[in-house]
Order: C-alpha cells, then sequence, then structure tokens
C-alpha cells in the first residue's frame, strides 16, 4: 500500500517566523513557536504519495515524530502521514491476517 491511501490532507500549516496558537474550544492550551517547530524538526524530513507505507512508516519512528509531511514531486506540501494513520492500518491488516488463519484452522 502507498502512502496516498493513509496521508491526511489539507494539513494545517504555519510560515517561517509565526507560531500556532493550542485551542480546546476557545481557551488556549499551549503555544508552539517557530523556535520550538525549528528545534524540534530534524531538517527536511518528507514523504511522497507514491512511496510503500512500509518503507514510510521508518521515517518518524527513526526520528522520534508523530509524522511527516507528504511532498509531491515538486516539494509541494499536500498532506500528511502520521504514526497513528500508520498504527491503524497495521492493526487492521494483523486483524485480518488472524481472522484468516482462524477460519482456515476450522476447516
Amino acid at each position: 500500500m502507498n502512502v496516498a491511501a493513509l496521508m491526511t490532507p489539507s494539513p494545517v500549516t504555519v510560515t517561517p517566523g509565526h507560531g500556532l496558537f493550542i485551542l480546546a474550544g476557545d481557551c488556549l492550551v499551549g503555544i508552539v513557536t517557530d523556535r520550538d517547530l525549528r528545534e524540534t524538526l530534524p531538517g527536511r524530513v518528507t514523504t511522497t504519495p507514491d512511496m510503500h507505507t512500509r518503507d514510510a512508516a521508518h521515517t518518524p519512528l527513526h526520528h522520534r515524530i508523530g509524522g511527516v509531511p507528504v511532498v509531491d514531486g515538486g516539494g509541494k506540501v499536500t498532506s500528511r502521514l502520521t504514526v497513528t494513520r500508520l498504527l491503524r492500518d497495521s492493526a487492521r491488516l494483523v486483524r485480518g491476517r488472524v481472522e484468516e488463519a482462524a477460519q482456515e484452522a476450522r476447516l
């Protein structure tokens, strides 16, 4: 399966020099500054829509981040791939294989 099947469209983005307010409803619960982002992100870590999820999964795990931007051939950010989506898909595949094995055992 390719990244395109699991990526989240329309990611929230900010331009350099800006930060993000984290809200719970209308209440401010946190702030992420430009400096926070520069110190946290390990350079330009990205993936592409046509990369296999098996290969793309190594990127966020290796860098210990929750997801990676998905970029097209021109480097434009089109979406993001999160570790949560990768885990959900893996769990679905494992569940399917367990059910298959159980059915075969009954035969």
